[in-house]
């Protein structure tokens, strides 16, 4: 599946996240109006002037799991920071362009969503093969789950309601991507779970059960505090590696899934706009290396005049020009799926210059032209979302 990359502009202005969430969630920080009182077992922290979370009493870097069921042993997992930290080779947002090592980084990607299961000799020829072709990003997926125990292939495992990252696995298949491509030259963009498939319906289902609606991963508290406890442990492990590109909130995030639950009447952009806003700021709060995007298709709302069919209703939560002015997000993203939507396949290169003209819509607005944003457009050879 390939992918053709855009690169224009956009507004950035600084939004706070206003949600109250369980152990290693939000407490604080500058508009925060939610609640203040610790959880039991934990403190809170100031991370910087507009993030305070709950951390566990016990401190170093020792991430404590959740509580468990009561036939479980609580347990702790080490988090341990891979790759040598790198005053250089970090991929950074400039203007309306990307920057590495004080150079314009123009490049060509891809997507191999299946990479994290190659073993090291693939993963050699893979890279090698993208750089042949003059490809230098690789868009991977980075999530899996396993039911009742650690599996070699299972990110995180789930006991009830309590998920487990699991180091042995990062071990085993992300580790070995992280160290070829650091030494092939390959940035990684990273989504850490997904909207298709098992990905976000294992939250739902182990926390809420097999009732609740596909957009309570967006709002519930007790989800959203289990989906950081993974986020933490992820983005500690390769803050310092200059393989990543970005890190993906999700992959495709929506206010339904292909999980049969359908969305809950309150399922709106605000909801999702809220939650984009509070997960980028957690991921900030841990990694001032990395950039932070959505991983959104891009769906616009009627507010741009677009008219009101289906990329155009916001009817799936997402509303691209709010979630792109978000301080904590670092450039925006774009997919394009004509037939999926109704559309022609004609249609899709209105859809990239849409973009376009809302991002230099903005831009023209800028005093400062420091603040404009890049899009990144997966420009998929497929006709289906996933």
């Amino acid at each position: 599946m390939q992918a053709v990359y855009l690169i224009t502009s956009l507004l950035s202005v600084g939004v706070v996240s206003a949600q109250s969430v369980g152990a290693y969630g939000q407490c604080g920080g500058g508009g925060w109006t939610g609640g203040t009182a610790c959880v039991s077992g934990s403190s809170c922290s100031v991370i910087n002037p507009y993030y305070s979370q709950y951390l566990p009493n016990s401190g170093g870097t020792t991430l404590v799991t959740s509580q468990k069921a009561a036939t479980s042993a609580t347990a702790a997992t080490k988090v341990v920071t891979i790759g040598a930290p790198a005053a250089s080779g970090y991929v950074t947002r400039s203007g309306s362009g990307f920057v590495l090592n004080g150079k314009v980084f123009r490049f060509g990607g891809t997507n191999a969503y299946w990479a994290t299961s190659l073993p090291s000799t693939d993963l050699n020829s893979l890279f090698s093969q993208m750089k042949s072709a003059g490809l230098t990003v690789l868009r991977i997926f980075a999530w899996s789950d396993n039911i009742g125990s650690a599996s070699s292939s299972s990110f995180k495992y789930w006991s009830g309601s309590t998920n487990t990252p699991n180091p042995a696995a990062f071990a085993a298949h992300m580790d070995p991507i992280i160290a070829a491509a650091e030494a092939s030259g390959i940035k990684l963009v990273i989504p850490m779970i997904g909207n298709w498939g098992p990905s976000i319906n294992l939250y739902i289902q182990q926390i809420l059960g097999s009732s609740a609606k596909h957009d309570t991963f967006f709002s519930n508290a007790q989800i959203i505090a289990a989906y950081k406890k993974y986020v933490f442990f992820f983005v500690n492990r390769y803050k310092t590696s200059p393989a990543v590109f970005a890190w993906e909130l999700m992959n495709e995030p929506r206010c339904t899934g292909d999980d049969n639950r359908g969305a809950s009447s309150s399922c709106n952009t605000a909801m999702l706009t809220n939650w984009v806003s509070q997960i980028s700021s957690y991921i900030k709060s841990i990694d001032s290396n990395h950039m932070v995007t959505v991983g959104d298709e891009g769906w616009f709302t009627t507010a741009q005049g677009y008219g009101s069919s289906y990329p155009y209703s916001g009817s799936e939560g997402i509303d691209w020009v709010s979630n792109l002015k978000l301080g904590s997000i670092d450039y925006g993203t774009v997919h394009l799926y004509p037939s999926s939507w109704g559309q022609t396949d004609a249609w899709g290169s209105t859809w990239v210059t849409q973009h376009g003209d809302q991002a230099k819509k903005w831009a023209n607005q800028l005093s400062s032209k420091n603040l404009a944003q890049p899009i990144l457009g997966h420009v998929r050879a497929r006709s289906t979302p996933g």
